[in-house]
């Protein structure tokens, strides 16, 4: 089947989405697969985007803010998803929380000033964090935990968190990479690595 792509303009602008006080996604993939989101603005709401069992889709160039939770919130097994140059910010928990997911990558994204953790991954597979720029957040830049596997964190640009840059630890976490980081001015350690094997 072909993409079904939800789309602004590429002129530089974006068609804006605002949701208010209670209401729960901006938008709610389920069980979707092959969806693209691009040039689009989500403000507000309780997860800006939220991924449920979906695979195969794409979210680019959108920005997602001011949401009271998480502005990308992926579970339940969602696999093999991208999102490229996306500006996530001054969320109210996570930029980007993945939960009992495998195989998704982040590209090229902007996470600044959410309230705890920039990007968070917990009981996934095989996740690629790349080239992405994470600052002022107020927990951990980047963080991987909880019997997560597999995970690539390579050439991120990690700024000015308020508690470590980057942190991987929990039982049953292994079998990770970290390289190519540039990690400056965090309130504690740049790179923490507390349980399981760097090869």
């Amino acid at each position: 089947a072909n993409p079904i792509t939800f789309a602004g303009p590429s002129n530089g602008q974006s068609v804006d989405f605002t949701g208010g006080a209670g209401i729960r996604d901006g938008w709610h993939l389920t069980n979707n697969r092959s969806v693209r989101l691009q040039f689009l603005a989500i403000w507000g709401y309780t997860n800006g985007i939220r991924l449920t069992a979906g695979s195969n889709n794409r979210v680019r160039r959108v920005t997602i803010g001011s949401a009271t939770r998480n502005g990308v919130y992926a579970l339940a097994g969602s696999a093999k998803n991208t999102f490229t140059s996306n500006s996530v910010l001054s969320n109210g928990s996570r930029g980007f929380f993945f939960s009992s997911c495998r195989t998704n990558f982040l590209f090229r994204n902007t996470v600044t000033r959410g309230a705890t953790n920039g990007i968070e991954a917990s009981l996934t597979t095989n996740i690629r964090i790349a080239s992405n720029f994470i600052r002022s957040n107020g927990s951990v830049g980047i963080l991987v935990t909880t019997a997560s596997r597999g995970a690539a964190i390579i050439g991120n640009t990690v700024i000015s968190n308020r508690n470590k840059g980057v942190m991987v630890y929990g039982a049953g976490t292994a079998l990770f990479e970290i390289r190519g980081n540039r990690v400056e001015r965090q309130n504690n350690e740049g790179i923490y690595v507390e349980q399981g094997p760097t090869g």
